[in-house]
């Protein structure tokens, strides 16, 4: 009986392979001429690299998920992204336009002293804010302090107490602009007219913003969760009031 001999198997020569194999694809990736220019006139050739590894799908993955999970995150946290991001058009008001978000209604203005208002949605219909940008001529409208302390008159807290502003002043465009912000009940007026029934926990913030040819005043208004959802929109609407045409 004849046996034939079993040579021991070279784990060794399996491992230096299996490396080789591994070196052998990672080359097969870089493309034809990486880390050296190709000769003049010549194109350098695209390379028909093998599918991706694991970690570069994993990489792509990151990439296409991440980044809207990220922006989504951001449109939650902050209220009123969402609406200051989509731009839905731009309102002329005297020579100055301004940039009016896509969930604005626009309403058929209830005045001549009105050049626009709005309905913004809340969380019900109940609960809908609103936005109205007022214009009572070139010399008219009252002075600054006079409207805030009369806005002052109409606010009071829950003890029956006068609200303190939050006043702000700033320029956009070189037109001064100041903004009056009150929180409580709200006993809603305009001009020299009586005021309404008392309104619980609402929110005016009242911006005066001084023209050359006159006050503009745009007021957003409404329960307190509406106007904090429509919040940055307003900041938006005001810090991008530009001269028409720009």
């Amino acid at each position: 009986m004849t046996f034939k001999r079993i040579h021991p198997v070279r784990h060794d020569v399996i491992r230096n392979t299996s490396t080789r194999k591994r070196e052998s694809a990672a080359r097969a990736c870089v493309p034809p001429g990486h880390g050296r220019k190709a000769p003049p006139g010549r194109a350098t050739a695209v390379s028909s690299c093998a599918p991706l590894r694991e970690d570069a799908r994993r990489g792509t993955f990151a990439a296409h998920i991440l980044r809207p999970a990220l922006l989504l995150a951001l449109a939650l946290a902050v209220p009123g992204y969402a609406a200051a991001e989509s731009t839905g058009s731009r309102i002329a008001m005297l020579d100055y336009e301004a940039p009016v978000p896509g969930e604005w209604i626009a309403e058929t203005p209830t005045s001549s002293m009105r050049l626009h208002q709005y309905r913004l949605p809340g969380d019900s219909e109940t609960l809908a804010g609103h936005l109205v940008v007022y214009f009572f001529g070139i010399t008219q409208g009252g002075s600054i302090d006079a409207n805030i302390d009369r806005w002052r008159s109409q606010f009071s807290n829950s003890e029956g107490a006068a609200v303190e502003p939050i006043v702000k002043r700033f320029q956009v465009e070189n037109l001064p602009v100041t903004t009056a912000e009150f929180r409580g009940d709200y006993r809603r007026g305009v001009g020299m007219g009586p005021a309404g029934e008392a309104l619980k926990d609402h929110v005016l913030i009242a911006a005066i913003v001084e023209t050359p040819k006159g006050n503009l005043f745009v007021q957003l208004y409404g329960p307190a969760q509406t106007v904090d959802r429509h919040r940055a929109a307003y900041a938006h609407f005001l810090n991008n009031i530009a001269p028409t045409g720009n």
